[in-house]
């Protein structure tokens, strides 16, 4: 690829300022981006971690420095809201008060051992998962892991899959009623789960997102894509969207986990702050002029709103190289859920 600069210009966007006012545009000049001619990535993507680094580039690539630079934003920070099936919202520089139910709770982004470079770096938004659960309607819980156990996981919201240790997705697959199928090397179970309301939780210290069964599940399709699975007594077949990490070499929670959860990231203190997100009538209804957010902009180091964690060590993720197999990667037809429509994005200034 080659790098390249242009103007970038949102017309979903929603500027915030501290009167509460919106403008429906954002243009950003002088962006500098990658113009890549080949890649293994199925999408796209806007970057929102941390600067780069590396000293024989002197471009900067990072989308929010740039708008920092460019007084749009206060600091290099955004959060995150799954709206629904079809849209989400980037609020970048701050966040919204609205957008979550509960604790919302900040914690040092965990630290990660870069092989290439030998040493620990702390630019990637990893949290300590300390505990893995199954509810049901009336209450009751399986516990799948304990903090005895806690993970690092990587939050990543452009993977179709969670990806967690063996163990974990054994634990979890027998709690489900799911099975393995090495025909076509993916976790199946009955799509009639979901009539359950049953929850899987994930605990990151003091604070708990807890994920409805039917947003873990896909249906499974023949190879042809045309016809569902089904098992022998003719109930469809789903595929558990929970796999082992061993395709990556670490573990990571993808979109499936992320329509629950309201995320803020401040990459300048390299903090990264989770809620329950909010849903339905949780949320408030807002005008399309008007301007009703409880917003804060995030500051170097404040994450506005958050509430400080109980972990009381870091966890330290590696590559695990060794442990990487192919055959992780389900080689299906899936029904996956895409957003269709703009994504709407909100400017902290």
């Amino acid at each position: 690829g080659t790098m390249s600069q242009d103007t970038l210009a949102f017309d979903q966007a929603f500027n915030v300022d501290i009167n509460g006012s919106e403008t429906k545009n954002l243009t950003v000049n002088e962006i500098n981006f990658i113009n890549a001619n080949d890649s293994r990535v199925p999408m796209g993507g806007l970057g929102l971690s941390s600067k780069f680094d590396d000293s024989n580039n002197d471009y900067n690539t990072n989308f929010l420095d740039i708008l920092k630079d460019q007084h749009v934003i206060n600091s290099s920070s955004f959060s995150l809201y799954h709206k629904d099936d079809s849209s989400a919202d980037l609020m970048l520089g701050g966040v919204n008060q609205d957008y979550y139910v509960g604790d919302f709770v900040v914690f040092d982004k965990q630290p990660y051992w870069d092989n290439r470079e030998n040493k620990l770096v702390n630019d990637y938004p990893i949290l300590p998962l300390s505990s893995l659960m199954v509810s049901n309607a009336r209450g009751q819980t399986a516990y799948i892991s304990t903090s005895n156990n806690t993970e690092p996981v990587l939050i990543d919201t452009r993977s179709s899959y969670n990806y967690l240790p063996y163990s974990m997705v054994v634990a979890l697959a027998v709690q489900l009623n799911a099975f393995y199928s090495n025909d076509i090397d993916v976790w199946l179970l009955k799509c009639s789960i979901t009539n359950l309301n049953a929850t899987i939780g994930f605990q990151f210290g003091n604070v708990t997102v807890n994920v409805p069964i039917d947003e873990m599940i896909n249906p499974a399709y023949t190879s042809s894509g045309n016809e569902t699975l089904v098992f022998d007594d003719g109930e469809e077949a789903c595929l558990l969207l929970v796999t082992p990490n061993y395709y990556f070499g670490y573990s990571v929670l993808g979109s499936p986990f992320f329509k629950s959860a309201y995320i803020a990231v401040d990459n300048e203190a390299n903090k990264i702050a989770i809620a329950q997100a909010a849903k339905g009538n949780h949320t408030r209804e807002q005008s399309s002029t008007t301007t009703d957010f409880a917003a804060s902009a995030i500051s170097s180091g404040h994450i506005p709103f958050a509430s400080p964690n109980n972990i009381t060590q870091l966890y330290t993720m590696r590559f695990d190289q060794s442990s990487i197999k192919s055959s992780a990667q389900p080689d299906m037809v899936l029904s996956l859920i895409h957003i269709s429509e703009p994504t709407r994005l909100d400017v902290m200034s």
